[in-house]
């Protein structure tokens, strides 16, 4: 089945990548009214609609994703003990750190602009996750062999947080 067709005769991504057009909702499908885009689409494999089953390898990725979320949950009980018991950090400033280090998820559409709008190497996404990913693991290295008070430590948690917010 084709993709709605827009009363411009679709709109190319070339056209819409520049910067005197606007993606408005007015504008039309993103993808061009041509069969044979859409069908190229939806042969890459596992798409919605596409009639094909997703491979082991997007299974694989997806729960390691679910997995690394959950660490995530279990490493904040320990950066709160880490804060607590080794920086001596009063629970009022701990509340106040965490809650910084929340900010990140705000900006999640800036991210997603960002990534498109300035591709690495030609790629949009994977690039930005995989500097995510090493910027992530280097903060939590940092954590625990270089912080030894409470703002660094809090420079270590807004980079991870940054880090999982742009990756997500």
């Amino acid at each position: 089945m084709a993709p709605p067709s827009s009363k411009k005769g679709g709109v190319k991504i070339e056209q819409l990548a520049s910067e005197s057009a606007p993606l408005l909702a007015s504008d039309g499908p993103v993808l061009g009214d041509n069969l044979k885009d859409y069908e190229t689409m939806s042969n890459a494999g596992g798409g919605v609609g596409s009639g094909t089953s997703p491979g082991m390898l997007f299974y694989v990725a997806t729960s390691w994703v679910l997995f690394l979320e959950g660490l995530s949950g279990m490493s904040g009980l320990a950066v709160s003990y880490f804060y607590k018991n080794t920086l001596k950090v009063d629970p009022a400033m701990l509340t106040t750190v965490s809650s910084l280090t929340s900010l990140p998820w705000t900006c999640k559409p800036l991210y997603g602009f960002m990534s498109d709008a300035f591709p690495i190497f030609g790629y949009r996404r994977k690039p930005y996750i995989f500097l995510a990913g090493l910027a992530g693991c280097l903060s939590w290295v940092l954590m625990w062999c270089a912080v030894d008070g409470i703002w660094g430590g809090f420079a270590c948690m807004m980079i991870g947080s940054t880090a999982i917010a742009v990756a997500n």
